[in-house]
């Protein structure tokens, strides 16, 4: 039982891979999801600053893996995370990302 705990405690710190490709007004978002946990939401967050809280996040949705950010500015850079939210136990936060969208 103890090893069992301490394995989905590790995999819980993992989190999952975020990574942010820029566009033009845009930003991409992927991740993927730590294997083992049924996750019943993702939050987006994003922030002009590193450290991004995780407050009020910017979307949330079941079952996703990429969203698109269209509320950004060419030129500014922007920071993310992701967290997943399990029916059970505590959130799983992403690795934090930036991404500078740029004009054609």
């Amino acid at each position: 039982m103890l090893r069992r705990l301490i394995s989905i405690l590790a995999l819980a710190a993992a989190g999952s891979t975020l990574t942010a490709g820029p566009g033009n007004g845009i930003v991409t978002l992927n991740w993927t999801p730590p294997t083992g946990f049924a996750t019943a939401v993702y939050r987006v967050y994003r922030g002009t600053a590193p450290n991004v809280a995780l407050t009020n996040p910017i979307h949330q949705a079941a079952g996703i893996s990429t969203y698109i950010d269209t509320a950004v500015s060419n030129g500014t850079t922007y920071y993310y995370r992701v967290q997943g939210v399990r029916p059970i136990g505590a959130p799983t936060n992403s690795n934090e990302v930036l991404a500078t969208p740029t004009g054609p």
